[in-house]
């Protein structure tokens, strides 16, 4: 019985050394459990989650580029405003002016020379 133990502990370290150090050995004891099956799709599903991740990191440089595309818009906004508030700045002096100079043509001439 103890030759038996024995024996059966160096069986088991031999299957160890083997496991560890033969790679062929190794595959057959994992196709034998079932394991190849599962080391196939585990594959499978590296693959996927690696395609997934290509995926994520693509959606992210598109959403960086509107990101700076939303940027320029917002720029070109703030220049129009600018621009705008100067046209309305000149557009009160056109006003200002037609208004003086509507009231002058409409004011007689020789209260004009005194107001002059």
């Amino acid at each position: 019985m103890i030759a038996f133990v024995e024996r059966l502990a160096q069986l088991k370290k031999r299957f160890l050394e083997l496991l560890e150090k033969d790679k062929e050995f190794r595959l057959a004891a994992a196709g034998y459990l079932g394991l190849s099956e599962v080391l196939t799709r585990l594959e499978s599903v590296e693959k996927s989650i690696e395609r997934l991740w290509e995926s994520a990191n693509k959606l992210w440089e598109e959403v960086k580029s509107l990101r700076e595309g939303q940027n320029k818009l917002w720029e070109e906004v703030r220049a129009m405003r600018g621009e705008m508030r100067d046209m309305n700045l000149r557009l009160e002096r056109v006003e200002r002016t037609l208004e003086k100079l509507t009231l002058e043509a409409m004011t007689p001439t020789s209260q004009r020379r005194v107001e002059a």
